[in-house]
């Protein structure tokens, strides 16, 4: 340290005899150490600043250059000192000579390893910041491909397209390579392109932002609409626009089923038949109505629109509304709220107030229909009279058997003091009021298939155990799911008429056994033949399933079916030999006689009928109007049948009987030909499985 002190000293000031001659002089060594010095110190306080990359770079370079020349100084500057004067015993001038040397190699190398490490910083810095753009760009692709929205970045003076997002790509059906090769006209219909560059134009030039219903076109030539919002960037000298495109076709769609509701709203208000009306919810001024709320109030119009019903004296109770409206507000509507209501000409009607809020624009209504039935209340009253003073009983029963309702006379059949008495005491009418609870049974199944019965005879019992014949209706009344929740009925006693019909029936039934037995008289040969036929015919009619009215007045013609015979000689229907021709052509006179003996007496049956179709055939072979098939009656039929197996089952003036399987076999070898098949089968069957037998005469 010591000998560098005196060597920059010497050099400093230097008083050298080979070269001053005894002057002092600033030694040029010295000068450029100083000259090194202020470059390193300036080199560094410039990098120190690290201004920018070139800055630094150029810093270097240049102090490189600088120790270079000085290195090179430094040797010259040596040799020349040392090799002139060849004095080389003061070994300071060597250490001085050297020393812009070291200074040189000093700074050049703390300067080469600090520009180094300020480079290996710049290169971290700029990886990181390459980094974070790449981040940065990835975020925006990513932000930018997930949108909800299409995104669609178009170039304002080529109106080409230099990007876009997925979701308009899904929209339009293309990709975005294919996307970037297109233009306006290859994503708009035709037809519409005027208004599309008209929109584009606007919005370019900032003076919309936004477009609406836009159509655009796919790639497989579906069109569809789009909302568009627009912004204006710039970028390399260029103007994009940045549309934003939403499809609104589903809200199209929406809008347009909306106005069709709106449509046949706006239909069924006006057409209802009945009056509706649309109120203002805090003051009730009328707002709306339809043709029948003025028909029905009798205002006209101009009169309604802007009053409240209040104004109008509508209101017969003025807490009718308030009370209405405390009710909606609570559930949500008012239905079938029976109030009063005046009309223009003062007339007080009674209806059935339905409301409930409606919203028309963002502002809530009270929309309000009146269903006038005064009417139908005038008929309650009068139905309660009638069914109050009915000589018939009336009555309403649940499906498991207990009165709901009943009037007096239900009471009074039933041989109840009140109606009261006959609901609270009779819990299950199939045993305390039918005859054969069974009945009852029979007649719910009816009821559940067909809905109703009418005029069903049937026997019930009194309170006091007295029997009676009713006459009932009834009919089942279902809710809305189709389930009987009760059955409504009328019944009349008709006692006294069956017990008059039945004393006509044996009355008449003695009648017809007396002309049978005037018929037998005139062939005593065949005596017994009616009621054995009779009782036959009603067997098979039974078989058939035929009703018993219909085989009560089947057994009254078979049990006179002869009855035309009494105008054929005796000596004829007892001949005990073959008749003549002409003497079975006048036997065979004997059905038409019957007719017209029969025809003008009132039986509730087709008795002359059935006699004179007795023989007819099913081919048309029979007589005397040789009828075909159903041109005879069933009952015409059944007759003919159980008339031919008695006939050759028993014996005859002119033959002795054939028996009952000859009988059998001839119906069966003719069945479908001259007999009726059903018949045959049904008489079949009562011989051949049922074991029935012809009784002795």
């Amino acid at each position: 340290m010591l000998c560098l002190q005196r060597c920059t000293f010497r050099r400093l000031v230097l008083d050298d005899p080979r070269q001053n001659k005894g002057k002092h002089m600033i030694h040029p060594v010295a000068f450029l150490d100083i000259i090194v010095i202020l470059a390193a110190l300036a080199a560094m306080a410039g990098l120190a600043r690290r201004a920018n990359d070139y800055f630094l770079i150029s810093t270097r370079v240049l102090l490189a250059c600088l120790s270079f020349f000085l290195l090179l100084y430094g040797i010259c500057l040596a040799v020349e000192w040392s090799g002139i004067s060849s004095r080389f015993d003061r070994i300071e001038d060597y250490i001085g000579a050297l020393l812009p040397m070291s200074w040189a190699f000093v700074f050049y190398s703390f300067l080469n390893e600090l520009s180094f490490r300020n480079i290996q910083d710049l290169n971290t810095q700029l990886k990181q910041r390459v980094d974070l753009l790449k981040e940065a760009e990835l975020r925006f692709r990513t932000i930018f491909d997930s949108a909800s929205d299409g995104i669609l970045i178009a170039d304002v003076r080529e109106k080409t397209f230099f990007a876009a997002n997925k979701k308009l790509c899904d929209m339009l059906g293309y990709t975005k390579e294919e996307l970037q090769k297109l233009g306006l006209p290859d994503i708009h219909p035709e037809a519409s392109l005027a208004l599309v560059n008209e929109q584009f134009d606007k919005l370019s030039a900032g003076e919309i932002s936004v477009a609406q219903n836009i159509p655009l076109l796919k790639k497989d030539q579906d069109v569809f609409f789009s909302d568009v919002s627009a912004s204006l960037m710039t970028f390399d000298k260029k103007k994009f626009l940045i549309g934003i495109f939403r499809d609104i076709t589903e809200r199209r769609k929406a809008e347009e089923k909306l106005l069709k509701s709106e449509k046949k709203f706006s239909s069924i208000f006006h057409l209802n038949p009945n009056p509706l009306a649309i109120t203002d919810v805090d003051t009730g001024t009328f707002v709306d109505i339809n043709q029948a709320f003025v028909n029905w109030t009798g205002y006209s119009r101009e009169e309604i629109i802007g009053f409240s019903a209040h104004d109008l004296h509508l209101w017969v109770n003025l807490k009718d509304r308030e009370k209405i409206v405390n009710i909606v507000t609570q559930t949500g509507e008012a239905s079938s709220v029976e109030i009063m209501m005046r009309q223009k000409s003062g007339q007080i009607r009674t209806v059935l107030f339905s409301a409930r809020f409606i919203e028309i624009e963002q502002t809530r209504y009270l929309l309000t229909l009146a269903h006038d039935i005064s009417e139908r209340k005038q008929a309650e009253e009068q139905y309660r009279n009638i069914f109050e003073n009915a000589q018939e009983g009336i009555y309403r029963a649940t499906p498991e058997g207990r009165f709901i309702l009943a009037n007096r006379s239900m009471a009074r059949i039933l041989g109840y003091d009140s109606q009261e008495d006959l609901i609270t005491e009779i819990t299950d009418m199939a045993s305390q009021i039918y005859l054969e609870p069974q009945e009852r049974t029979k007649l719910i199944q009816v009821m559940e298939q067909k809905g109703s019965i009418k005029n069903n005879e049937i026997q019930f019992r009194r309170k006091d155990d007295r029997p009676i014949w009713v006459s009932q209706t009834m009919q089942a009344v279902r809710n809305e799911k189709g389930q009987i929740i009760y059955y409504e009925g009328i019944i009349e006693d008709i006692t006294e008429r069956k017990e008059n019909v039945e004393r006509l029936r044996r009355a008449l039934g003695g009648t017809v056994k007396a002309i049978a037995t005037l018929v037998e008289t005139r062939d005593p040969y065949t005596a017994g033949h009616q009621r054995q036929v009779s009782d036959l015919a009603r067997a098979i009619a039974t078989e058939m399933g035929l009703p018993n009215d219909r085989i009560e007045g089947l057994r009254v013609a078979a049990t006179i079916h002869d009855i035309g015979k009494v105008s054929i000689p005796a000596e004829i229907l007892s001949k005990p030999s073959k008749l003549t021709n002409l003497e079975f052509d006048l036997i065979k006179t004997h059905s038409q006689s019957g007719y017209d003996i029969l025809q003008d007496i009132e039986f509730p049956w087709p008795v002359a009928q059935i006699v004179c179709e007795h023989h007819e055939r099913i081919n048309g072979s029979g007589y005397p109007n040789h009828l075909k098939g159903d041109e005879i009656l069933l009952e015409s039929r059944i007759l003919s049948v159980a008339d031919v197996v008695e006939a050759i089952a028993s014996h005859r003036p002119y033959r002795a009987s054939l028996g009952i399987d000859a009988a059998l076999a001839e119906i069966e070898k003719n069945k479908g030909v001259l007999y009726d098949a059903g018949v045959v089968d049904a008489c079949l069957r009562l011989f051949r499985q049922k074991d029935y037998q012809l009784t002795e005469r």
